[in-house]
């Protein structure tokens, strides 16, 4: 329900066995893939119109991804500590 909602997909899932459910992209979605594998059946997702997919980033895009996603959640709870002693 919430991929056929996105506009942006980001694929990350650290298995062989996973595979991106294409009948749910919407036309106009960009899909990128940051997982070491091939999560998404590129021929399959090529056919939704106006697709942009990116098969594949590199280490030091991964590390900021993820001391981005360190930093979201630390400042989460930074402020609902504050919040919740006011």
């Amino acid at each position: 329900e919430i991929l056929a909602k996105s506009k942006i997909i980001v694929t990350g899932v650290p298995t062989k066995d996973y595979r991106l459910p294409t009948q749910h992209v919407q036309p106009g979605s960009m899909v990128i893939n940051i997982s070491h594998f091939k999560n998404v059946d590129e021929e399959e997702l090529l056919k939704v119109p106006g697709v942009k997919y990116v098969p594949l980033v590199g280490k030091v895009t991964v590390a900021m991804l993820e001391r981005n996603l360190l930093r979201l959640v630390q400042n989460f709870h930074a402020k609902n500590d504050t919040s919740a002693g006011a």
